[in-house]
Formats: structure tokens, C-alpha cells, sequence
């Protein structure tokens, strides 16, 4: 049966102060660090990736679940360590990042698979303005729930969820059931999601809210039975 990580922290209504500046730096020029010249990913961890691991740990503690980091301790190559890094810090976008800087982060970034200009994606076809997105959420007074789906390479590959317009399907499916668990009524329900293909381990981002003027906190009840459900 496939394994699968899951997370489900929150953003706050208000404001969410940026702290950890070492690792919001290295969110912010992503992109530019991430290039990493191929014949080189084998090679060992370079010190700074070993430095900033480090201090990923030791903020994170959970992140030594992470299946990034398991391939990171077998082999620690660049490849590897670039791959926990970033995951790492994707798992915590909640504590590092602005709320109007997620939405943007998750829909632009590298190997987003795009259903149109960007990689935001909900149900149905209309088409999803990126800017007003992020200006809702950011602007948003109650609790903005952000899952995260992770599963291996060769695990997507046997259920379907290496392509998005399953993830697509399968979210748009489980939406109710998603809103039932966070207390939200669904005519309240707003959803997106975003899909992240990376080599080894593919993900999902989901943001998840309630739209209206009526907000109440919110609590998710998921359990492991739900996860065996997945498949396209």
C-alpha cells in the first residue's frame, strides 16, 4: 500500500510575522539555488546545505519524517540535500512565509504543473485570477488551512497521482468531505490547490477557507482510513 505523508497546518487570521529570516531568504531566491549544475548532484552536501539543514532541524524537528529526509541520511549528495531543503521548507510556508507571498509561492513555483498561466487549480473551469486569490487570503480574518499530500515517485506512478488533472478530479471528489472535516458549511467553501511534480517525491498543496462573513475557528478530523482511499 502506498505511503503517504500528510500535514495540515494553518495560517492565522491578521498578521503572521516573518521570523526566521535565514530561511525566508532561501525561500525567496529558490529558483536561483535550486540550479544546480547535473553532473554535480551526486556530489557530496556542500557545507552550506549541511549548515542550513541544520538549522531546519533544529526549527522543525517533524522534518526528519519527511521521506526527503530518509533519501538526505542514506546519500547525502547535493541532490539530495537540495531536495529536503526545499521540502522542508514548504512543509513550514505556515511559520516562514506571508500569507499573500503562500498563494504565489505554491502556484508559480519550479516544476508547478500549470492547467493554465500559473499552477492554481479548484474545481470546475472557470478561470482562477491569481491576484485576487492571494489578496483574499491575505486578507482573510479567519483561519486559512493549508494541507500538504506527499507520497514517492513510484508510488504516484502506481495509483495515477503523478498528473494533475487526476489530483484535479480526486480533490474536487473529496471537497465535501474536506469541508465536512474543517466545520465549514460547503456553500462557504473556497479551495485550491496546486501540484508539485518533483522526481522523487511528488506533492499537493491545498489552501482552504471559508469565504463569508460568519468565521468560526475551525478543526480538521482526518484519519488514516481517509488516506487509503486515495486513487485517481
Amino acid at each position: 500500500m502506498p505511503r503517504i505523508i500528510f500535514k495540515c497546518p494553518y495560517l492565522k487570521g491578521g498578521d503572521n510575522t516573518v521570523h526566521l529570516s535565514n530561511l525566508v531568504s532561501y525561500i525567496a531566491t529558490r529558483d536561483g539555488v535550486q540550479k544546480f549544475n547535473e553532473k554535480h548532484k551526486n556530489l557530496p552536501s556542500t557545507k552550506k546545505q549541511e549548515h542550513l539543514i541544520a538549522d531546519i532541524i533544529k526549527e522543525f524537528p517533524n522534518t526528519r519524517n519527511l521521506f526527503e529526509y530518509e533519501d538526505y541520511i542514506a546519500s547525502k549528495t547535493i541532490e539530495n540535500a537540495s531536495d529536503f531543503i526545499s521540502i522542508a521548507l514548504e512543509h513550514n510556508l505556515d511559520i516562514v512565509a506571508k500569507k499573500e507571498n503562500y498563494v504565489d509561492y505554491i502556484a508559480n513555483r519550479p516544476r508547478v504543473e500549470k492547467l493554465s498561466s500559473h499552477g492554481l487549480f479548484t474545481s470546475g473551469d472557470d478561470e482562477i485570477i491569481l491576484s485576487k486569490v492571494a489578496d483574499e487570503v491575505s486578507n482573510h480574518q479567519g483561519n486559512v488551512w493549508t494541507p500538504i499530500i506527499s507520497l514517492r515517485r513510484e508510488d504516484a506512478v502506481v495509483t495515477g497521482f503523478e498528473h494533475v488533472e487526476n489530483w484535479k478530479d480526486f480533490l474536487s471528489h473529496y471537497a465535501p468531505t474536506i469541508a465536512e472535516n474543517l466545520k465549514i458549511p460547503i456553500g462557504d467553501f473556497r479551495w485550491y490547490a496546486a501540484f508539485h511534480n518533483e522526481s522523487h517525491h511528488p506533492h499537493i498543496h491545498m489552501i482552504c477557507y471559508r469565504y463569508g462573513s460568519k468565521l468560526r475557528q475551525s478543526h480538521l478530523y482526518l484519519f488514516q482510513k481517509d488516506y487509503h482511499s486515495l486513487h485517481p
